[in-house]
């Protein structure tokens, strides 16, 4: 086996999220500029009179929209669907009053509801996100807002102790909400494990202690990291380089050993060649897909969503790739799920050999993520999207059409260095800048695991399960990919479909399929 360095010159979408807390539904892409009026927008007519609304769209999902506001809708699985948008039924209040039938809001409705009365003496805010995730997040980082947390805070300890049992564990869920927003994260995951504690079944408390342990995590590793290593937290460490590898020189069982296995990224080549017939340019992508529509994308600063990516706004796929050709567009047409959007360009791509494995593709039709992928990136030069990690531990791979990419990678076990917050989701948006690290601020990159390549058309990349990575688009580049689960992170994504699946249904069905004694792939998962 030949290895060696890169070159010097560095309709209905499964894929919504899974791992935040409510899910709103798993009925996929529909609308996805979801921004609101309630937040401050201009664009949009004056709040009605403020309440809560049940939105009656999805009538087996628990959550609601804001009065005032457009419909907020499921997203494709990169980006997180917000537990800001989205809040369980049970925790609202309808009136002025703190809350009814003796159960607790959560500490976005108080925000949402605080904003309302609020805004207008706040005529100075201003955040160039229209998403209501990342609105929301910065008006609870006004000072007064703090305040006011602080103030719910206090009330709400006192009232803990006129509650029954049963309420006493809402208010002990509603108190951890209010710590995390707080960033008082140790007394938030005390709380939500009291609240856990009385109320055991509550499939809603059991994900939210999922999520603030998660990030408690993150924080005592730094802690620790810090105190013991600080004298060395000098410089950013320097930047491996990604191997290259033939596939003429590879068999599969040599790509599951020496790199699956072992969590490594590599660039194969000598295999996007042969995984479609067609050359395909971004002239065969508008001639195929042109008349389509769809949700692009834009790199968003100080954005709460998964890789810091946000829905820009909707054109056909020709109008995308007229713009990106011409070089007038920050837009990223994303993720786009080709089995569900465009059979027909699904049709022309064969999955390579090393990824026939997939556990997803052996699940019953209509399961999650079973038909999400290949999926068709298209994006102009010059944009990124940030640094992330994809959901549910899955591995993924990318072909490159057309273009070239700049990636760096890091390790799995270098999650915590890279200063990741769970705000809200399971998944981590990172404070850490890689394009320029700030060691004063975040000295922790010192310690951390650089990889980096320049993947060019022809180059096929493995990203390994759990691996955050951050992405440049050097050039306008088309290129698919594909999430996917084999024996080697088999355990792993069922450890996270079992935590996403106390609020998504669909996520548990899928983690009954993978550990069914009938799954036959099961059986291989088991020998590793």
């Amino acid at each position: 086996m030949e290895i060696r360095d890169q070159d010097e010159n560095l309709n209905r979408d499964d894929r919504i999220p899974i791992t935040e807390w409510p899910v709103c539904s798993s009925s996929g892409e529909q609308s996805k500029n979801q921004t609101s009026n309630e937040l401050g927008n201009p664009s949009f007519p004056k709040l009605q009179e403020p309440c809560f609304q049940f939105n009656k769209k999805w009538p087996t999902a628990n959550f609601i929209t804001l009065s005032g506001e457009q419909q907020l809708v499921p997203s494709l699985k990169r980006k997180q669907q917000s537990t800001f948008q989205s809040l369980p039924t049970k925790y609202l209040r309808k009136s002025d009053e703190i809350n009814e039938g003796n159960e607790e809001p959560m500490a976005a409705v108080r925000v949402a509801k605080w904003w309302r009365k609020k805004q207008h003496l706040h005529s100075n805010f201003s955040v160039t996100s229209e998403n209501p995730n990342t609105r929301l997040h910065h008006i609870s980082r006004i000072k007064e807002c703090q305040e006011f947390l602080r103030d719910e805070r206090r009330l709400l300890k006192r009232r803990l102790s006129d509650c029954s049992r049963i309420d006493k564990a809402s208010a002990y869920a509603a108190l951890a909400s209010l710590e995390d927003w707080l960033d008082s994260h140790d007394a938030a995951l005390e709380n939500i494990t009291i609240a856990v504690d009385l109320c055991p079944t509550n499939s809603e408390f059991l994900w939210l202690k999922a999520k603030l342990s998660r990030h408690h995590k993150a924080l005592q590793i730094q802690k620790e990291m810090t105190e013991k290593c600080n004298q060395y937290l000098k410089a950013f460490p320097p930047v491996k380089k990604v191997d290259r590898i033939s596939c003429k020189n590879l068999s599969v069982q040599d790509f599951k050993e020496h790199f699956v296995k072992r969590g490594i990224p590599v660039i194969l080549e000598d295999v996007v060649s042969s995984m479609a017939e067609e050359n395909w340019d971004l002239d065969h992508i508008k001639e195929k897909a042109g008349c389509i529509t769809v949700s692009v994308k834009r790199n968003i600063p100080g954005s709460v969503e998964w890789a810091k990516l946000e829905e820009s706004s909707r054109m056909t796929v020709g109008e995308h790739v007229d713009r990106v050709k011409e070089g007038r567009t920050a837009d990223y047409l994303f993720d786009w799920s080709l089995p569900l959007h465009c059979p027909q360009l699904a049709n022309e791509i064969t999955i390579p050999e090393y990824f026939s494995d997939n556990f997803l593709s052996q699940t019953n039709p209509g399961s999650l993520y079973r038909d999400s992928w290949p999926s068709l990136f298209v994006a102009p030069a010059g944009i990124a999207s940030e640094l992330h990690v994809d959901a549910f531990a899955s591995s993924f791979w990318m072909a490159l059409f057309h273009g070239e990419k700049r990636w760096t990678f890091f390790d799995a076990s270098d999650l915590a260095l890279l200063y990741p917050k769970y705000i809200h989701s399971l998944d981590p948006v990172f404070s850490a800048n890689i394009a320029e690290p700030d060691l004063k601020s975040f000295p922790l990159l010192a310690l951390t695991k650089p990889k980096q390549c320049v993947l060019k058309t022809g180059d096929l990349l493995f990203v390994p399960a759990g691996s955050p990575h951050f992405v440049e688009n050097l050039t306008a580049s088309v290129a698919v990919s594909s999430n996917y689960v084999d024996a080697t992170n088999y355990h792993q994504v069922c450890e996270e479909l079992r935590i996403s699946g106390l609020i998504d249904p669909r996520a548990k069905e899928l983690m009954d399929q993978f550990e069914s004694s009938d799954f036959k792939a099961r059986t291989m998962a088991n020998k590793t």
